[in-house]
């Protein structure tokens, strides 16, 4: 292996959620302020939505490990075919069982649809989880990122997720 595909196998192995399959915390943390600035400077708006699957440990407990992992690999591509549309548009693993989107350049009538639309389809979706059929829900929380940084919008993100949650989960603040 010469330096250049070990140079990019090291940068997927960093930048991408093992289990997952989505980008992972560290692409987040390395690339969402720079994506966020450079959409600025075009005067392209950034959305923000933090999700997080209700209730996550009662399928660890319930189903074990295991079961838990194959929802979240599942659910992550159930995110990425519904959310991510174009290039501006980044779904990544932000820890456990919480995913992160960043989405550049759409209007926020439209993320609005698009995240509310999510968690409805998120909701009717079933699971195959040793031999029984399981349904999940998420919450989401949503912040526009205007006049702000990225660690601001998430922290209004992660406050509004967890009125969602408090409200009952299976929703979304915006």
């Amino acid at each position: 292996m010469n330096y250049k595909e070990k140079y990019n196998e090291l940068y997927k192995l960093l930048n991408t959620d093992s289990l997952t399959g989505v980008f992972s915390r560290h692409y987040i943390d390395e690339n969402f302020e720079p994506i966020i600035a450079e959409a600025s400077e075009k005067g392209l708006n950034a959305n923000l939505a933090l999700f997080d699957i209700d209730c996550f440990k009662d399928i660890n407990d319930t189903y074990g490990h295991l079961a838990g992992d194959s929802i979240l690999k599942e659910t992550a591509s159930f995110l990425e075919q519904l959310l991510v549309f174009s290039e501006n548009d980044y779904l990544a693993r932000y820890g456990g069982d919480e995913f992160l989107l960043l989405s550049i350049d759409t209007p926020q009538a439209a993320f609005k649809d698009k995240i509310s639309n999510c968690i409805i389809a998120l909701s009717l979706h079933k699971f195959h989880i040793n031999n029984n059929t399981v349904t999940i829900s998420a919450s989401a929380g949503c912040a526009y990122i205007e006049d702000t940084d990225f660690i601001s919008a998430l922290n209004t993100a992660d406050k509004k997720l967890y009125n969602a949650k408090r409200a009952g989960r299976n929703g979304v603040e915006f």
